[in-house]
């Protein structure tokens, strides 16, 4: 069964998912653990394979991690070691998505999410933890503020959030002070224009799609001279040249003309 994994066909074909919760169920009744642990953090992680995922369909998955909880394992060592990110030369240690190991302490009880986040709190303040793993758990962290269903909890941990900042690398303070440095280094040429507009929100990422395939700069502008009705969606090929964003400009000039 472990080697034949089956494939869904769609995003709420759950199929995969139950295959592993049998290899689970099978590990246990032969105590095998490692088995039994893996077969559990793919069915949180869901870690199976489909011909398409949506994020409605991922998103309305449970973690199942109270049943993982019942048993007498050491769960914040599975699931904060599975969230830790290391040079795997040997490929035995388990990588948890981080969004996933937010959802599950967002489901345990009051104590496991204290432990939680003092972990994390100290990962981020430790100065000996390198920086991809400071990012990775202060990303975790902001992930399981959003899935904090009491108000005045998630409220606190924006402030503790907040106060973690100055605590980060330089590169990466900069980056959270800043979510926009990245597109700003990229239109360097450009910045007076880009001055020009509030940007909601920007990214640059590998795009890949039935039309184009490749590197991109996404970004949601606000013209600041205009009524704030109209929020431009631009996606940019980046090329050998950058595609510069006066092509944007010229455009929306002569909409407006046409308009």
């Amino acid at each position: 069964m472990r080697q034949n994994r089956q494939v869904g066909t769609c995003s709420f074909d759950n199929g995969p998912i139950i295959q592993q919760k049998r290899i689970a169920s099978l590990a246990s009744k032969t105590q095998n653990w490692d088995v039994f642990i893996k077969s559990f953090l793919n069915v949180m992680n869901d870690n199976v394979s489909r011909n398409a995922n949506s994020n409605i369909a991922s998103n309305a998955r449970k973690t199942y991690i109270e049943e993982l909880a019942k048993l007498e394992l050491d769960i914040d060592k599975i699931l904060l070691g599975s969230n830790v990110r290391i040079d795997d030369t040997i490929q035995t240690h388990y990588f948890s998505d981080g969004g996933k190991i937010a959802k599950a302490y967002a489901n345990l009880n009051s104590n496991k999410q204290e432990y939680f986040e003092n972990t994390t709190f100290e990962i981020i303040k430790d100065i000996d933890i390198d920086a991809f793993n400071k990012l990775h758990f202060y990303n975790t962290l902001k992930n399981y503020q959003y899935f904090i269903k009491d108000s005045t909890k998630k409220t606190e941990l924006e402030k503790d959030i907040q106060n973690l900042v100055p605590l980060l690398p330089k590169e990466l303070k900069s980056r959270i002070e800043n979510p926009n440095k990245q597109l700003y280094d990229l239109l360097y040429r450009e910045k007076e224009m880009l001055d020009s507009f509030d940007i909601k929100s920007s990214i640059i990422a590998y795009i890949g799609s039935y039309s184009f395939d490749g590197e991109c700069w996404q970004a949601e502008l606000i013209d600041k001279n205009s009524d704030g009705k109209i929020i431009y969606n631009l996606t940019m090929a980046i090329g050998e040249k950058i595609t510069p964003l006066q092509n944007f400009v010229d455009k929306k000039k002569r909409i407006q003309i046409s308009c």
